[in-house]
């Protein structure tokens, strides 16, 4: 389906010219009354989101993975000792 696009999107991609599309915006009703817009990607730029999230996370992950294992033992030392972290109205 993409195979058309490939060459395109490629030369766009590493040139810097790459614009992303237009958001088909969809509004979904909420349980308590009301609506929420829903933003969906096009096909192209999905595919591209995609791809980038398959070569930034790992490197992401490998960078930040002790700083978040260290804050993860917090929170559970803070859980086991019934201490709250944070105030009660941070969230």
């Amino acid at each position: 389906m993409l195979h058309g696009y490939y060459p395109k999107l490629r030369r766009e991609l590493l040139s810097g010219a790459y614009r992303p599309g237009d958001i088909r915006r969809v509004w979904i009703s909420k349980p308590g009354g009301g609506q929420r817009g829903l933003g969906i990607p096009n096909v192209v730029d999905r595919v591209v989101q995609q791809a980038l999230l398959q070569v930034l996370e790992p490197q992401l992950n490998r960078r930040f993975m002790t700083a978040a294992t260290a804050f993860d033992n917090v929170l559970i030392v803070a859980h086991l000792n019934g201490q709250p972290l944070l105030g009660r109205n941070c969230f």
